[in-house]
């Protein structure tokens, strides 16, 4: 019986870059608290600006970096062995966390810039996902552009889901009350009417005069 094909170097590259992007991180919060305050059409360009500033952090790093670890074998996997622990360390984080809503703010491109810009997942992408200059390079980078834009799009969208959310809770939770509040006073209204009726009884048992 013959086993299944083990997935290949590409694939879990891909995958790994996907995953990398779309996991719980300053960047993303960022993008989550701006789909929560800002809407998600109107967090849409921020996507955009994400994509830029880990284009400008990898970029960046590969050519201040590359040479000195292309000819220092040392650095370079001292280098790998900081950023596999950081990796594991996220892991770790996403493993025993969960998702706390974020406080809608006012997010602008500025902070989201800056804060993607130091965001360790670009050396990441960098110096472990990203394989040398050559032909797999432009594949490599086309998954990477679209696992950013895609992880992007889906955290403003939890965002903004979150707010929805919470609005059609309280719009049930409220309809309940009114509900209540109407059954509760016509309860009154029947207790008020029996009342009513039972004083206007005993009045005429009191007003006869028997022949």
């Amino acid at each position: 019986m013959p086993y299944p094909a083990v997935m290949d170097v590409a694939s879990l590259a891909v995958l790994a870059t996907i995953a990398l992007f779309a996991a719980p991180g300053p960047t993303n919060a960022l993008l989550f608290a701006a789909g929560a305050g800002r809407g998600f059409a109107r967090s849409l360009v921020l996507a955009g600006v994400v994509l830029a500033a880990y284009t400008l952090a990898v970029g960046s790093a590969r050519l201040a970096l590359e040479p000195l670890i292309a000819s220092h074998d040392v650095a370079a996997r001292a280098l790998r062995l900081v950023l596999g622990l950081y990796v594991l360390w996220l892991a770790l984080r996403l493993w025993r966390s969960t998702l706390n809503a974020a406080i809608p703010v006012a997010i602008d491109a500025g902070s989201l810039f800056l804060t993607t810009l130091l965001n360790p997942k670009a050396l990441v992408l960098a110096f472990l996902l990203l394989p040398p200059a050559g032909a797999a390079l432009a594949s490599a980078l086309a998954v990477a552009v679209g696992a950013i834009l895609v992880s992007s799009l889906l955290w403003i969208g939890l965002g903004h889901a979150e707010v929805v959310a919470d609005d059609q809770v309280g719009l049930g939770v409220g309809v309940l009350d009114g509900r209540r509040d109407r059954a509760a006073g016509g309860r009154a209204e029947g207790v008020d009417h029996d009342d009513e009726a039972d004083g206007d009884r005993h009045g005429q048992q009191g007003g006869h005069v028997p022949p």
